[in-house]
C-alpha cells in the first residue's frame, strides 16, 4: 500500500463559477518554485464547466470538491482546511495569481522566524495582466516580524487572505470565525494578529485581479462596519486602550466619510466627519473636512 502523502503546504481555494480565470490561477500555483504542496479546490456549486476544466488539469496535486451552495468565504476556507494535510496552510482565490516564489520566500520566512505563526505579503491590484495598478507596500522592501495588531488598526498592514501562510496551530481560530461569522474573511486575520505573532513580507507576492464581481467592490460598506466591530471587541476584550481605540475609530470615520463624499452621500459624509471629530476634540482635520463638504454642496446648487 502506497503510503500517505503529507506536504509541506496546503493550499485551500475556494471558487464559484470562475472557468474563465481559474487555470490562469492554477497555472500560477503549478509554477512556483516550491513544489511540496497539495491544491484544495472548494468549489460552491459552479454552473460555468469549473468542474471539468480543474479535472482535465494532470496534476495529482490537485483536489476538487463541488459543494452545495455555501456563499462564505471563510466558512469555504475552513471546510477546505478539514481536508488538509499539509504543516502549513494558504489560501488563494481563484481569479489571483502568484508570484513564482511565494510560497519559497514565506516558507523560508517561517523557518527563519519560529515565534512567527503566519506570514502575509505584498502585492498589487490589476485589471490587464502585467499592468500593475495600486501596490498594497509602495516603495516598502524587506519584512516586519511581531507583534501586529496595533499596526493592522493604524493601516500599516494590507489584510488579504490570500496572502496568508500560517501553520496547523491557527487551524482552530480559523475554525472558531467560520462557525460565529461565515462572513468574517477579516476578522480572522485580525484575530490571528491578536493571538500570534505574524511576519510582513513586502514583495510583492501576489497579483489580486480587480472586476466588477470582486466582493470588495460590491461591498464598499462592509469594511467600514466590519472596521467598527473589531476596534469595539479588542477594545472591551482589552487588546486596545481607549486611546488607541480613539485614534482608530477617528481613521476609519475619515476614511468614510470621504468614501461617502465622493459617492455624493453629502448627509452620510457629514455624519462620519462630526463622529470622527468627537473621537478626537482638538483635531482640525474634521473642520475642514466639514468645510469643504459645505462648499461642494453650495456650488452644486
Amino acid at each position: 500500500m502506497q503510503a500517505p502523502y503529507h506536504p509541506k503546504i496546503s493550499i485551500v481555494m475556494p471558487t464559484y463559477n470562475r472557468a474563465h480565470l481559474i487555470g490562469e490561477t492554477i497555472q500560477s500555483i503549478i509554477d512556483q518554485e516550491f513544489q511540496d504542496w497539495e491544491l484544495i479546490i472548494i468549489d460552491d456549486a459552479s454552473s460555468d464547466g469549473t468542474k471539468e476544466l480543474v479535472e482535465a488539469i494532470p496534476d495529482p496535486r490537485i483536489r476538487y470538491m463541488l459543494f452545495p451552495k455555501i456563499g462564505y468565504g471563510i466558512k469555504l476556507r475552513a471546510t477546505g482546511i478539514g481536508y488538509a494535510d499539509g504543516e502549513w496552510i494558504a489560501f488563494a482565490d481563484s481569479d489571483d495569481q502568484w508570484a513564482r516564489d511565494k510560497l519559497l520566500k514565506q516558507s523560508n520566512a517561517l523557518e527563519q522566524f519560529p515565534d512567527a505563526m503566519f506570514c502575509l505579503t505584498g502585492g498589487f491590484n490589476f485589471r490587464q495582466k502585467d499592468q500593475p495598478l495600486e501596490y498594497f507596500y509602495p516603495g516598502k522592501k524587506g519584512h516586519r516580524f511581531g507583534e501586529l495588531l496595533l499596526p493592522i488598526f493604524r493601516s500599516e498592514v494590507a489584510l488579504f487572505p490570500q496572502t496568508l501562510l500560517f501553520r496547523r496551530t491557527c487551524i482552530p481560530l480559523v475554525e472558531e470565525y467560520a462557525a460565529k461569522d461565515p462572513g468574517a474573511d477579516i476578522q480572522f486575520l485580525v484575530g490571528m494578529a491578536a493571538e500570534f505573532k505574524g511576519i510582513v513580507l513586502y514583495d510583492n507576492l501576489l497579483y489580486r485581479r480587480l472586476h466588477e464581481s470582486n466582493f470588495s467592490s460590491r461591498e464598499w460598506e462592509h469594511g467600514y462596519k466590519e472596521g467598527l466591530q473589531m476596534i469595539r471587541y479588542f477594545q472591551k476584550n482589552g487588546k486596545l486602550s481607549v486611546k488607541d481605540a480613539r485614534q482608530f475609530l477617528f481613521r476609519i470615520h475619515i476614511h468614510y466619510g470621504e468614501k461617502c463624499r465622493v459617492k455624493r452621500k453629502r448627509l452620510q459624509s457629514f455624519s462620519q466627519f462630526m463622529k470622527a471629530w468627537r473621537n478626537k476634540p482638538f483635531s482640525i482635520v474634521p473642520p475642514k473636512k466639514i468645510g469643504k463638504l459645505v462648499l461642494q454642496s453650495l456650488r452644486s446648487k
